[in-house]
């Protein structure tokens, strides 16, 4: 399988959730199924982020999304296309969790992924997995399967923009 652009710098200056995107299809409708990870790299004071995962629809489809335990072992995941919570505190979420959120409907071919730490709270340095994505291989669709992150950003707690450390995916 082909990923492109599987690193890109960002931009100047457990237990994950799981909740499905709002197109969701079995799993038996498909060859095959993988999953992405969104993970930052070599992060400085990350309290939160954002990036754009770009996909031909017409080869794959996204079946969930999930939070990973960089920003906190706790999460909420939200949907914000069917207003579905989940997560491993999905009626309510404390001091300290993270929160997940994601949009399947700007285009067809893109999500957009942010993620935040929730609360005063100190912001999280070093590296590991913000969210995972997993994609189904529609029939007969012919790699390379290419996924591109775009227009990825860090931000700390009072939400400037930073450019210590990167997002990829994997």
């Amino acid at each position: 399988m082909t990923i492109g652009n599987l690193y890109t710098r960002a931009s100047a200056p457990s237990n994950p959730g799981v909740v499905k995107s709002y197109d969701i299809k079995s799993a038996e409708g498909f060859t095959e199924t993988f999953t992405i990870n969104i993970n930052i790299y070599e992060g400085v004071n990350i309290y939160g982020w954002q990036t754009n995962i770009i996909f031909d629809p017409a080869k794959l489809a996204v079946l969930e999304v999930r939070a990973g335990n960089f920003l906190a072992d706790n999460n909420i995941v939200f949907d914000s296309v069917s207003g579905g919570i989940s997560g491993t505190r999905p009626y309510g979420v404390k001091i300290g969790d993270a929160m997940l959120c994601f949009a399947t409907d700007i285009r067809p071919n893109l999500i957009l992924v942010f993620g935040c730490r929730w609360g005063d709270v100190p912001e999280v340095s070093g590296s590991g997995t913000v969210a995972k994505i997993t994609f189904g291989v529609l029939n007969n669709a012919q790699e390379p399967y290419y996924i591109d992150l775009g227009d990825p950003v860090l931000v700390n707690k009072q939400g400037w923009v930073i450019s210590e450390g990167w997002l990829a995916i994997e």
